[in-house]
């Protein structure tokens, strides 16, 4: 059987069409939108809402799905599925720093302008555009990503 890893990943959007990112400086370094791995006895929906709060502050509300990143290892047969949300509805007290990193709001007009973690700008389409479902990376140690195909359902 597959070695399977289960996150998620939410795109905070506030008023001023400004995106949250983490500028993370562990493993996955670089700015990405925040989440985390799912825990035991938890739902994905759960999830996204407990690494959310964890990592910024701040509670989500009316979270919409987004669809699945889904990365697969073929040499391994490691697979890393992302759960997508995206939401405007949010309150409380930001953080400026959480373990990941630091927090930064970066106006959506501006993002293609910006050098993201690896791979973070191939999730803008799923994220921000109606029609995509599942972002599918086929990936390997030597060769990094060896395939990205964007699929509807």
């Amino acid at each position: 059987m597959d070695k399977i890893t289960i996150t998620t990943m939410c795109a905070l959007i506030n008023k001023n069409n400004e995106v949250l990112f983490i500028d993370r400086r562990k493993d996955w370094k670089g700015l990405a939108f925040p989440g985390g791995h799912l825990e035991v006895n938890e739902s994905v929906t759960d999830c996204v809402i407990r690494e959310i709060y964890e990592e910024t502050g701040l509670t989500i509300k009316n979270v919409k799905f987004k669809g699945i990143t889904h990365f697969f290892n073929a040499d391994t047969n490691e697979r890393y599925l992302v759960f997508n949300y995206i939401t405007r509805d949010f309150k409380g007290t930001q953080k400026n720093h959480c373990s990941e990193g630091s927090l930064k709001w970066i106006p959506k007009s501006e993002l293609k302008n910006i050098e993201f973690a690896e791979g973070m700008e191939l999730r803008f389409d799923l994220f921000f555009n109606e029609g995509i479902s599942e972002l599918f990376v086929q990936w390997n140690e030597k060769s990094g990503y060896v395939k990205v195909d964007k699929n509807t359902f």
